[in-house]
């Protein structure tokens, strides 16, 4: 049960920390399923030189938001595939 409006919740209460939601879980998994039945890293590949912006637009979203970092001067940027 929800605590009511200016209580806190009861310690131990909800899922602890590290646990996946199941709803998040499940999505992942219907999505992974989906994916391997359209034909998977070939498919997606075939698919990623035809849309090439669309393609870029998800990827960026997988690189980190915020880089951080000591700096000494001058910054060097390297790049490893």
């Amino acid at each position: 049960m929800a605590a009511k409006k200016g209580q806190q919740k009861t310690p131990g209460s909800g899922r602890k920390k590290g646990t996946p939601n199941k709803a998040t879980a499940n999505v992942r998994e219907a999505i992974e399923m989906a994916f391997a039945g359209i034909g998977g890293v070939e498919a997606f590949s075939s698919w990623a030189k035809e849309n090439q912006t669309e393609f870029y637009k998800l990827y960026s979203k997988l690189l980190p938001l915020q880089v951080s970092g000591e700096v000494d001067g001058n910054i060097t940027i390297s790049w490893e595939e």
